[in-house]
């Protein structure tokens, strides 16, 4: 790479992940994380209800956030972490970080204290936002058993975390997209504020948690039409994208 300019000659395909012909629930967002670390969303492979049977099976490389260290050069083209949750188990892709997601469309890590925070899109009735503290792994979410809080298709897996929140379909919502937590300058007392929204409605909300638990929640009364994604720039402001094109960023009033 030179300057800001990518270089097409140093692409070098990382991994490949077999989906069926279901269309969605593919792929969500990359995050480089500290020390090299590459975070990588899937879904569970599309299908109603999980029908691929990946949510629970941890030697799929489907629903789950995946965690490797790419490799620029050498015979294999990523390593994995030693300190990955299921190094060294059997009939389980060491790769996972977290399993049990239908889809992780969007997820974030806070710049402040790393802290990990997933948007995942629910099915029929709930859509949920996943919060897990700097350096849990192996948290195993629930899908399909789980649907935000509530039981969707069995009961609740032992040692499975439920989310921080959810929000009802009846409200409106239908496909949450996950944000970040507030650490710019720019808005006075927002500081630690996670702002998240919903692909069919397009309001903006935040939350702000305190002991795994949302202390305080409100409605921001900002709407992005066809809501798809956030982003946040070096100094901490937030930005928003919609389908349509656009790009906004949240400023104070």
């Amino acid at each position: 790479m030179s300057g800001t300019i990518a270089d097409p000659k140093t692409r070098r395909p990382l991994l490949t992940i077999p989906h069926s012909t279901y269309p969605n629930h593919n792929g969500g967002n990359l995050v480089m994380g500290s020390s090299g670390r590459l975070y990588i969303g899937v879904g569970d492979g599309g299908g109603a209800g999980d029908s691929l049977h990946n949510g629970q099976n941890k030697n799929s490389l489907l629903a789950k956030i995946l965690r490797i260290i790419p490799n620029k050069t050498g015979s294999k083209p990523y390593g994995i972490p030693t300190d990955n949750p299921f190094v060294g188990q059997s009939n389980t892709r060491t790769e996972t970080w977290m399993w049990g997601l239908r889809n992780p469309w969007r997820f974030s890590f806070d710049k402040q204290t790393n802290d990990m925070w997933i948007g995942d899109v629910g099915q029929d009735a709930y859509e949920e936002i996943d919060y897990a503290k700097a350096g849990q792994k192996g948290i195993n979410w629930g899908w399909p058993l789980r649907e935000g809080f509530h039981q969707y298709n069995g009961a609740k897996p032992p040692g499975a975390r439920d989310p921080i929140l959810e929000r009802p379909h009846t409200a409106g919502d239908c496909a949450i997209i996950g944000g970040y937590v507030y650490r710019g300058k720019a808005i006075k007392g927002f500081q630690g504020t996670y702002v998240f929204g919903d692909e069919c409605t397009g309001e903006l909300r935040a939350v702000v948690q305190s002991g795994g638990r949302v202390a305080q929640s409100r409605d921001l009364r900002l709407n992005v039409s066809q809501l798809s994604s956030f982003g946040q720039g070096p100094g901490g402001e937030i930005f928003a994208t919609s389908l349509h094109g656009e790009l906004y960023r949240l400023d104070p009033k």
